[in-house]
């Protein structure tokens, strides 16, 4: 297998000093589905899997489907269904390698799962699968990232609990190694990127219990890959109104020296939402029957609120690594979904699909420009 640095070569390092970050759009892929799997085979931007509630809403109780449907789109030809998964997938890893786009973990109506495969495009532009060895446990809403001819993989759930194990997976001699948990509080959905020797970790959450309240980690981690060591190098700044998560984002690393981020929910929403068990619990407790009242009113309003509400994170976000200073570069409605993917293709990154509020998906594709 040939060996590239990192797969962000497709780029060069951005300039923090850039004023316009012009925006373009796709036509949309016929499902709009959140947690696909996305990447690049060749002249091919790929799309696969996801999920949705196609038929009643999630607030009303609708059930989610998955898909299994592989949809591929070149620069001059709209989008087709070239083939399907082994299975109806969502919540997964992706990651573009020179060879095509791998696809680990993920989960369906059946659990979680292992599977390893890579699809890509053959010469006759067929979809084509090949297997690789299975996760070394069952892993969805996890997170992954390329770089040096191996893909490592952490967080999210890990044998049905949110963990903090990381493993990598050697692409040419086919093998799995357990490399050193990462620190602090478990993450579940955040974002990996890789450059030529580390990798950086951000987002994510730990949803706690009835007696502890739940963590949205601030920290960005960074893990040495030659020395296997981690360290917390920077913290997300805050929003003016609530602490900032990339929980649910997106990102890509753009070279050596930039990596940029974008989406994810709002933390002081989700941290209410995610707390609100233990709140009624505490309630119940206290027998404040009160408080338990408006706990539950809040619980059966919380899907039926406008997609504004929610405020889904609408700015890019870039981080500087070398200074170690964050800066938003671009606020815009189109970067504001959580479950996205995100891909560098034909020289721009292309946001897909994602939702735009609890249980609401959308087919968009928009892309930033200007690289």
């Amino acid at each position: 297998m040939k060996k590239i640095r990192c797969f962000s070569f497709l780029v060069g390092a951005l300039c923090l000093a850039q004023a316009s970050w012009a925006q373009g759009a796709l036509p949309a892929a016929p499902q709009p589905v959140s947690a696909p799997f996305a990447g690049v085979s060749g002249e091919y931007l790929l799309l696969a899997g996801g999920c949705n509630f196609p038929d009643v809403p999630a607030a009303d109780g609708g059930a989610k489907r998955y898909y299994a449907e592989v949809w591929a789109k070149t620069k001059d030809q709209d989008w087709t269904q070239v083939g399907s998964l082994p299975e109806e997938t969502a919540y997964g890893a992706s990651v573009s390698t020179p060879d095509g786009l791998l696809c680990l973990g993920g989960m369906n109506t059946d659990g979680a799962m292992r599977a390893v495969y890579l699809i890509y495009i053959d010469a006759a532009g067929r979809l084509v699968k090949k297997d690789y060895p299975s996760l070394p446990v069952s892993m969805d809403n996890l997170a992954a990232a390329y770089c040096e001819g191996k893909v490592y993989v952490t967080g999210g759930n890990q044998h049905g609990k949110p963990g903090r194990k990381l493993y990598s997976l050697d692409l040419e001699t086919r093998t799995w190694t357990e490399l050193p948990n990462f620190p602090g509080a478990a993450r579940v959905q955040p974002v990996l990127l890789a450059i030529s020797d580390a990798l950086y970790l951000v987002g994510g959450f730990e949803a706690g219990d009835l007696h502890s309240p739940p963590s949205l980690p601030a920290g960005l981690l960074r893990y040495s890959i030659s020395e296997q060591t981690w360290e917390q190098v920077g913290e997300v700044p805050p929003l003016p109104d609530s602490p900032r998560t990339l929980t649910g984002g997106y990102g890509v690393a753009l070279g050596d020296t930039l990596l940029l981020f974008g989406g994810g929910v709002n933390g002081a929403r989700f941290a209410a939402a995610l707390d609100r068990p233990r709140q009624l619990y505490q309630a119940e407790q206290a027998g404040d029957a009160a408080r338990a009242d408006s706990i539950r009113k809040e619980a059966e309003l919380y899907m039926r609120h406008p997609v504004s509400w929610y405020r889904f994170n609408p700015e890019l976000l870039a981080y500087h690594i070398p200074t170690g200073t964050w800066r938003v570069v671009d606020t815009s409605p189109q970067y504001a979904k959580a479950g996205a993917a995100c891909v560098v293709w034909n020289g721009k990154i292309w946001v897909l699909h994602g939702e735009v509020k609890p249980g609401v998906r959308t087919s968009d594709v928009v892309s930033v420009k200007n690289l």
